[in-house]
């Protein structure tokens, strides 16, 4: 989105204020997470704004913060957590279930519903590195921005935004578009002791139909939301990249 030119982009400042206690817009410094919603909450910005952040934290001020869940329109990029859980763990071995988001992406889909938000978009990863033309033209589309083609590229190397959390971002940095990359993972000598927990995290049950969104469940957390489509129809016969997988290691 960055690429575009056209957008105020801003890369995981919640998280960012967690970690380091500040973060950066153009030249702007918020040091809270009250600062930053209070300027988001501004209808003088001369671009829209387009805001990345992640799920392994807990991010109270924003769940409480009413008005920004009903006014932005939110969208969930989703992954497998099996995926999830083995690229968090080989950088970060202390992880929790709670790393992996889904427990926070159930709280964020129904504090927004509560608040009277738009249902969440649902990009599934899978699609946006297969086909990620298609993926972008319908999320753009489905958001009312005009779609660029040309920013589906870029040039290689590490950005100033996440140059704090660079350690994160290596694929990201050696990269020039959206692709595929294949990793092995170590599998750990031993399970660490926050794993050994039997609650399950469920995915949605789909039919051969092509369904127009998608359920997650985790034990009595649902979560619900719009799977985008492009002209041919629905972009994922699974829109969720989760269908009838029971995922129980947890901590």
């Amino acid at each position: 989105m960055a690429q575009r030119g056209d957008l105020t982009v801003l890369h995981e400042p919640f998280c960012n204020l967690n970690d380091y206690g500040e973060t950066d817009v153009g030249e702007r410094t918020f040091d809270s997470p009250a600062s930053l919603l209070a300027w988001l909450h501004d209808k003088v910005h001369s671009r829209d704004v387009f805001l990345k952040d992640t799920m392994d934290q807990q991010h109270d001020e924003v769940l409480a913060d009413r008005r920004f869940l009903a006014e932005t329109r939110h969208a969930f990029l989703i992954r497998r957590p099996e995926e999830i859980a083995a690229s968090y763990y080989a950088l970060f071995p202390p992880m929790t279930i709670k790393a992996i988001g889904m427990e926070r992406l159930c709280e964020m889909q129904a504090a927004i519903s509560d608040a009277g938000g738009n249902p969440p978009i649902i990009i599934d990863s899978d699609d946006l590195m297969v086909r990620p033309t298609a993926t972008m033209a319908a999320y753009c589309t489905t958001i009312g921005l005009p779609f660029d083609p040309r920013a589906l590229t870029w040039e290689p190397g590490e950005q100033p935004e996440w140059r704090r959390s660079a350690r994160w971002h290596t694929d990201a940095s050696n990269s020039s578009g959206f692709e595929r990359r294949e990793r092995v993972y170590l599998q750990p000598s031993r399970t660490p002791r926050s794993w050994h927990d039997t609650r399950p995290i469920t995915g949605p049950s789909t039919s051969n139909s092509w369904p127009s969104g998608w359920t997650l469940r985790l034990g009595s957390k649902e979560a619900s939301g719009q799977a985008i489509r492009s002209s041919r129809g629905p972009l994922s016969r699974h829109p969720a990249g989760l269908a009838r997988l029971r995922f129980s290691f947890a901590g």
